[in-house]
Protein backbone atom coordinates (compact mmCIF):
# COMPACT_ATOMS: atom_id res chain seq x y z
CA UNK A 1 0.00 0.00 0.00
CA UNK A 2 3.06 2.24 0.42
CA UNK A 3 5.95 1.99 -2.00
CA UNK A 4 9.05 3.98 -2.80
CA UNK A 5 10.81 2.71 -5.91
CA UNK A 6 14.31 3.92 -6.83
CA UNK A 7 13.66 7.39 -5.43
CA UNK A 8 16.51 9.87 -5.84
CA UNK A 9 16.41 13.50 -4.74
CA UNK A 10 19.03 16.24 -4.84
CA UNK A 11 18.93 19.67 -3.27
CA UNK A 12 21.58 21.56 -5.16
CA UNK A 13 24.85 19.69 -4.72
CA UNK A 14 23.48 17.58 -1.86
CA UNK A 15 22.24 14.07 -2.60
CA UNK A 16 19.44 13.69 -0.04
CA UNK A 17 18.04 10.37 -1.32
CA UNK A 18 20.06 7.86 -3.31
CA UNK A 19 18.00 5.17 -5.10
CA UNK A 20 15.72 4.51 -2.11
CA UNK A 21 13.32 1.57 -2.44
CA UNK A 22 11.09 -0.11 0.13
CA UNK A 23 7.43 -1.01 0.66
CA UNK A 24 4.87 -1.31 3.44
CA UNK A 25 2.33 -4.05 2.83
CA UNK A 26 -1.22 -4.25 4.24
CA UNK A 27 -1.34 -5.62 7.75
CA UNK A 28 2.14 -4.49 8.73
CA UNK A 29 4.05 -1.84 10.67
CA UNK A 30 7.36 -0.76 9.15
CA UNK A 31 9.73 1.38 11.18
CA UNK A 32 11.90 3.86 9.30
CA UNK A 33 15.15 4.43 11.20
CA UNK A 34 18.18 6.62 10.67
CA UNK A 35 20.25 9.41 12.22
CA UNK A 36 19.14 13.01 12.02
CA UNK A 37 19.74 14.22 8.47
CA UNK A 38 19.77 10.69 7.02
CA UNK A 39 16.96 11.45 4.56
CA UNK A 40 13.94 10.10 6.45
CA UNK A 41 11.94 13.32 6.36
CA UNK A 42 12.75 13.90 2.68
CA UNK A 43 11.53 10.39 1.86
CA UNK A 44 8.29 10.92 3.77
CA UNK A 45 7.76 14.29 2.09
CA UNK A 46 8.26 12.66 -1.30
CA UNK A 47 5.69 10.05 -0.35
CA UNK A 48 2.99 12.62 0.51
CA UNK A 49 3.69 14.93 -2.42
CA UNK A 50 5.46 17.77 -0.62
CA UNK A 51 8.72 17.08 -2.46
CA UNK A 52 9.03 15.90 -6.06
CA UNK A 53 11.62 13.14 -6.56
CA UNK A 54 14.19 13.70 -9.31
CA UNK A 55 13.81 10.07 -10.34
CA UNK A 56 11.74 7.13 -9.14
CA UNK A 57 8.22 6.93 -7.78
CA UNK A 58 6.54 7.19 -4.39
CA UNK A 59 2.99 5.84 -4.20
CA UNK A 60 0.16 5.25 -1.75
CA UNK A 61 -2.42 2.61 -2.71
CA UNK A 62 -0.74 2.35 -6.10
CA UNK A 63 -0.91 6.03 -7.08
CA UNK A 64 0.88 9.28 -6.32
CA UNK A 65 -0.52 10.83 -3.13
CA UNK A 66 -1.26 14.14 -4.84
CA UNK A 67 -3.55 12.39 -7.33
CA UNK A 68 -5.80 10.89 -4.65
CA UNK A 69 -9.23 12.45 -4.84
CA UNK A 70 -9.53 12.73 -1.05
CA UNK A 71 -6.11 11.87 0.41
CA UNK A 72 -7.18 12.03 4.06
CA UNK A 73 -9.62 9.18 3.54
CA UNK A 74 -6.83 6.94 2.22
CA UNK A 75 -3.71 8.02 4.12
CA UNK A 76 -3.44 9.67 7.51
CA UNK A 77 -0.29 11.76 7.78
CA UNK A 78 1.56 13.29 10.74
CA UNK A 79 4.83 14.98 9.81
CA UNK A 80 4.87 17.88 12.27
CA UNK A 81 2.88 18.11 15.48
CA UNK A 82 3.42 21.88 15.55
CA UNK A 83 1.57 22.69 12.33
CA UNK A 84 -1.84 23.22 13.95
CA UNK A 85 -2.91 26.87 14.27
CA UNK A 86 -1.97 27.93 17.83
CA UNK A 87 -4.98 30.19 18.21
CA UNK A 88 -7.56 27.50 17.50
CA UNK A 89 -8.76 24.89 19.93
CA UNK A 90 -8.05 21.25 19.30
CA UNK A 91 -11.71 20.64 18.57
CA UNK A 92 -11.84 23.54 16.09
CA UNK A 93 -8.76 22.16 14.35
CA UNK A 94 -10.42 18.80 13.80
CA UNK A 95 -13.81 20.23 12.87
CA UNK A 96 -12.16 22.30 10.12
CA UNK A 97 -10.45 19.14 8.89
CA UNK A 98 -13.86 17.43 8.89
CA UNK A 99 -15.15 20.14 6.55
CA UNK A 100 -12.24 19.51 4.20
CA UNK A 101 -12.85 15.76 4.16
CA UNK A 102 -16.62 15.97 3.97
CA UNK A 103 -17.08 14.30 7.35
CA UNK A 104 -19.66 15.08 10.05
CA UNK A 105 -18.44 17.13 12.99
CA UNK A 106 -19.22 14.18 15.25
CA UNK A 107 -16.16 12.45 13.81
CA UNK A 108 -13.93 15.07 15.48
CA UNK A 109 -15.29 14.13 18.89
CA UNK A 110 -14.85 10.42 18.14
CA UNK A 111 -11.14 10.71 17.36
CA UNK A 112 -10.53 13.12 20.26
CA UNK A 113 -11.86 10.41 22.55
CA UNK A 114 -9.80 7.76 20.74
CA UNK A 115 -6.52 9.62 21.30
CA UNK A 116 -7.32 10.48 24.91
CA UNK A 117 -7.87 14.23 24.69
CA UNK A 118 -10.60 15.10 27.16
CA UNK A 119 -13.54 17.40 26.45
CA UNK A 120 -11.87 20.17 28.48
CA UNK A 121 -8.51 19.70 26.74
CA UNK A 122 -10.11 19.77 23.30
CA UNK A 123 -11.54 23.21 24.05
CA UNK A 124 -8.17 24.72 24.99
CA UNK A 125 -6.11 26.73 22.51
CA UNK A 126 -3.42 24.66 20.84
CA UNK A 127 -0.76 27.13 22.00
CA UNK A 128 -1.43 25.96 25.58
CA UNK A 129 -0.86 22.29 24.70
CA UNK A 130 2.13 20.30 25.87
CA UNK A 131 4.17 18.49 23.23
CA UNK A 132 2.44 15.23 24.12
CA UNK A 133 -0.99 16.82 23.70
CA UNK A 134 0.01 18.27 20.32
CA UNK A 135 1.17 14.82 19.25
CA UNK A 136 -2.17 13.32 20.26
CA UNK A 137 -3.97 16.05 18.31
CA UNK A 138 -1.81 15.35 15.26
CA UNK A 139 -2.53 11.64 15.51
CA UNK A 140 -6.24 12.42 15.85
CA UNK A 141 -6.11 14.45 12.65
CA UNK A 142 -4.34 11.56 10.88
CA UNK A 143 -7.08 9.17 12.04
CA UNK A 144 -9.96 11.46 11.13
CA UNK A 145 -10.80 9.86 7.77
CA UNK A 146 -10.34 6.31 9.14
CA UNK A 147 -7.60 5.72 6.55
CA UNK A 148 -6.06 2.37 5.65
CA UNK A 149 -2.58 3.92 5.52
CA UNK A 150 -0.75 5.84 8.25
CA UNK A 151 2.46 7.81 7.69
CA UNK A 152 3.80 9.09 11.02
CA UNK A 153 7.02 10.97 11.72
CA UNK A 154 8.13 10.57 15.35
CA UNK A 155 4.58 10.23 16.73
CA UNK A 156 5.81 9.11 20.17
CA UNK A 157 7.90 12.25 20.67
CA UNK A 158 6.70 13.92 23.87
CA UNK A 159 4.45 11.05 24.95
CA UNK A 160 4.89 9.68 28.45
CA UNK A 161 5.29 5.90 28.96
CA UNK A 162 1.53 5.43 29.21
CA UNK A 163 1.11 7.40 25.99
CA UNK A 164 3.75 5.33 24.22
CA UNK A 165 2.00 2.13 25.29
CA UNK A 166 -1.32 3.51 24.04
CA UNK A 167 0.24 4.47 20.70
CA UNK A 168 1.77 1.02 20.25
CA UNK A 169 -1.61 -0.57 20.83
CA UNK A 170 -3.30 1.81 18.41
CA UNK A 171 -0.81 1.08 15.62
CA UNK A 172 -1.00 -2.67 16.15
CA UNK A 173 -4.79 -2.50 16.06
CA UNK A 174 -4.64 -0.61 12.76
CA UNK A 175 -2.28 -3.16 11.25
CA UNK A 176 -4.44 -6.06 12.42
CA UNK A 177 -7.34 -4.44 10.57
CA UNK A 178 -5.29 -4.68 7.38
CA UNK A 179 -3.80 -1.20 7.45
CA UNK A 180 -0.26 -0.24 6.44
CA UNK A 181 1.73 1.81 8.96
CA UNK A 182 5.00 3.60 8.19
CA UNK A 183 6.56 4.88 11.39
CA UNK A 184 9.66 7.07 11.59
CA UNK A 185 11.21 6.82 15.04
CA UNK A 186 14.37 7.14 17.09
CA UNK A 187 13.06 4.96 19.92
CA UNK A 188 14.74 1.64 19.18
CA UNK A 189 13.22 -0.27 22.11
CA UNK A 190 9.71 0.72 21.06
CA UNK A 191 10.47 -0.18 17.44
CA UNK A 192 11.69 -3.63 18.44
CA UNK A 193 8.46 -4.15 20.39
CA UNK A 194 5.85 -3.12 17.81
CA UNK A 195 7.29 -3.12 14.27
CA UNK A 196 7.13 -6.06 11.86
CA UNK A 197 9.89 -4.77 9.64
CA UNK A 198 12.66 -2.21 9.82
CA UNK A 199 14.15 -0.01 7.11
CA UNK A 200 17.38 1.77 8.07
CA UNK A 201 18.68 4.71 6.10
CA UNK A 202 21.93 6.69 6.25
CA UNK A 203 23.26 9.45 4.01
CA UNK A 204 20.21 8.99 1.82
CA UNK A 205 20.80 5.27 1.16
CA UNK A 206 18.93 2.22 2.44
CA UNK A 207 21.31 0.35 4.74
CA UNK A 208 18.95 -2.44 5.84
CA UNK A 209 15.46 -3.64 4.98
CA UNK A 210 14.45 -6.75 6.87
CA UNK A 211 11.79 -8.31 9.08
CA UNK A 212 12.32 -7.86 12.80
CA UNK A 213 11.09 -11.36 13.68
CA UNK A 214 12.21 -12.06 17.25
CA UNK A 215 15.05 -9.53 17.35
CA UNK A 216 15.25 -7.77 20.68
CA UNK A 217 16.00 -4.14 21.39
CA UNK A 218 19.68 -4.86 22.13
CA UNK A 219 20.18 -6.66 18.81
CA UNK A 220 18.43 -3.89 16.91
CA UNK A 221 20.50 -1.26 18.68
CA UNK A 222 23.74 -3.06 17.84
CA UNK A 223 22.75 -3.32 14.18
CA UNK A 224 21.67 0.31 14.04
CA UNK A 225 24.92 1.68 15.44
CA UNK A 226 27.04 -0.70 13.36
CA UNK A 227 25.34 0.34 10.10
CA UNK A 228 25.08 4.06 10.81
CA UNK A 229 28.47 4.59 12.44
CA UNK A 230 30.61 6.86 10.26
CA UNK A 231 27.84 7.44 7.72
CA UNK A 232 27.88 11.06 6.60
CA UNK A 233 24.62 12.89 7.07
CA UNK A 234 22.59 14.15 4.17
CA UNK A 235 21.49 17.77 4.37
Amino acid sequence: MIELSHVTKRFGATLALDDVSFAVRPGSIVSFLGPNGAGKSTALRCLVGLVQPDTGTATVAGVAYRTLRSPGLVAGVLLNADDAHPGRTGRETLRLACLTLGLPFSRADEVLAEVGLSRAESRRRVRTYSLGMRQRLGIARALLGDPSVLVLDEPANGLDPQGQRWLAGLLRQRAERGGAVLLSSHQLAEVARIADRVVMIGAGRVLANRPLADAGAAELEDEYFTLTSGVDRAA
